[in-house]
Parts: structure tokens; sequence; C-alpha cells
């Protein structure tokens, strides 16, 4: 994880900012980095495509699961290699 920006508190509903962590069946907004780039749609336009599952690499637990914010920019790649 790279950054955790909030914790919601399921209470009030109200975003408690920059927590030490988040615990089992905690709600909150993350970042993360990833290693390559990834293709994804918001959550409210695919649920599909806007959600996702982290597994743990050794034991393939799962250790969390999320719904993306759409893109804060689209991105068309450039198709230089061939020619159609």
């Amino acid at each position: 994880m790279t950054n955790i920006d909030n914790r919601i508190e399921i209470s009030t509903l109200e975003p408690e900012p920059e927590p030490e962590e988040l615990a089992l069946n905690d709600i909150g907004e993350i970042r993360l980095k990833t290693s390559r780039a990834l293709v994804y749609d918001g959550y409210a336009a695919n649920r599909l495509t806007g959600s996702f599952i982290l597994i743990e690499q050794g034991t393939n637990a799962t250790v969390g699961a999320g719904m993306l914010l759409p893109p804060e920019q689209i991105v068309k790649p450039e198709y230089n290699d061939f020619v159609i």
C-alpha cells in the first residue's frame, strides 16, 4: 500500500484523515502503487472492471477488496508499432 488517505467512521460516515492503519473490516480510502499500468473503470460505471481483490502472494489469502474511483485522467495509448 502506498498511502492511507482516510478511514470511514461507520457510525457517523465521517472520514478520519490519515489513520495509522486499517484494521480488519475497516473501510477507508487508499492509494496503491502498481508495478504495471492498470486499465480500469470507476465502480459506478462498471462493477466488473471497477473492483479488485488483493491476494497475499505467499499464502493466497485474501487481504483486501475494494471499489475504484474513476480515473483522474483518461489516457489514450499511442500505437506506433503497427499499422492497420
